[in-house]
């Protein structure tokens, strides 16, 4: 594990900063426009947990996976 943490928002941004995913109390979406999972209710008691790991590949080329729920 290379990171965990429990937040109330973030946002996942590419090479270009360009927003992929945003995370706030009202909801989670993708590239600001699709709504991620409507049943995530929203509020102030919303949170999500960020896990980054490091791992490998199918192709044993190395990896690393953001996990957010």
């Amino acid at each position: 594990m290379l990171y965990q943490a429990d937040v109330d928002r973030f946002i996942l941004m590419d090479t270009h900063e360009e927003v992929l995913f945003r995370g706030n109390e009202p909801c989670l979406v993708k590239k600001e426009r699709v709504l991620v999972d409507p049943s995530i209710p929203a509020g102030p008691n919303v949170r999500y947990r960020l896990l980054l790991t490091r791992g490998l590949s199918k192709g044993g080329q190395p990896e690393k996976v953001l996990t957010v729920d």
